[in-house]
């Protein structure tokens, strides 16, 4: 099963480098990392280029103005992903490890097969939050995340 990885980033380059390589460095490796990257007047825009050089995976959407709507601008681009499941992930945010195979393994629990294209959302715990490709665009309730100040958040 491949997993793609859409990351939304805004003026976050203290983390985006963070939030980059944990994706990039997981134990199942993801099939591509997109970052869109809306308009950041910070070193955000630096930093990506530096990790593209290094990480054949890892593409970035340099947006030339700030979106109006950016949750909009950010999902449209999940269509064009390659994966079976997409993990959505901010860039002031970060996925434990083991995470993509936690990801794997509540798919086929819950019964999602990607040749089907079946629209139940894979959900579990930590900052995992990965979508069948078919729903992504979807927002899903009720999604926690871990906050690289180790609070965690329910978007709901």
């Amino acid at each position: 099963m491949k997993i793609s990885v859409l990351i939304s980033s805004h003026n976050k380059g203290p983390w985006v480098a963070r939030a980059c390589l944990s994706a990039l460095m997981q134990d199942h490796a993801p099939a591509e990392v997109v970052v869109c990257e809306d308009a950041s007047t910070d070193d955000s825009r630096e930093i990506l280029d530096r990790l593209v050089a290094d990480f054949p995976a890892l593409r970035v959407i340099h947006y030339p103005a700030k979106a109006n709507d950016w949750m909009v601008a950010y999902l449209d681009h999940s269509a064009d992903l390659s994966g079976d499941l997409v993990h959505l992930l901010a860039a002031d945010d970060f996925i434990f490890r083991h995470d993509f195979y936690a990801a794997i393994a509540a798919g086929q629990l819950h019964g999602y097969r990607p040749q089907t294209g079946e629209p139940t959302p894979a959900r579990f715990s930590g900052t995992s939050r990965c979508y069948p490709a078919a729903t992504c665009g979807v927002y899903l309730a009720n999604v926690q995340c871990q906050r690289l100040d180790g609070s965690i958040i329910t978007r709901s």
